[in-house]
């Protein structure tokens, strides 16, 4: 099995637990960290590893990321889903 290369959306508590529970998972790397801050973004990769990002657009973007961890205020789900979504289904039509 290859490495599963995450991204994560926000710097909060919970984004902290799943990045820690990473450090435990077989074949997975994190990859990148998004925030609406960047310097919030770097602080974050500091402690976890990974890529910073200031926005969540260009986590999204990022082509060298598997899947993204959305762990904004559940108000925000649903928009940061359909964020993530897109480069990736874009990608694998390409495929």
């Amino acid at each position: 099995m290859s490495t599963i290369r995450w991204g994560i959306f926000s710097t909060g508590k919970i984004a902290r637990a799943f990045a820690a529970a990473l450090r435990d998972t077989p074949d997975a790397v994190l990859a990148g960290v998004a925030s609406r801050s960047a310097d919030k973004a770097a602080a974050f990769c500091d402690e976890f590893g990974g890529q910073p990002y200031g926005s969540y657009e260009a986590l999204a973007a990022a082509t060298d990321i598997d899947v993204i961890y959305i762990g904004t205020p559940h108000p925000q789900h649903a928009a940061n889903a359909l964020l993530a979504a897109r480069p990736c289904c874009a990608r694998s039509r390409s495929r």
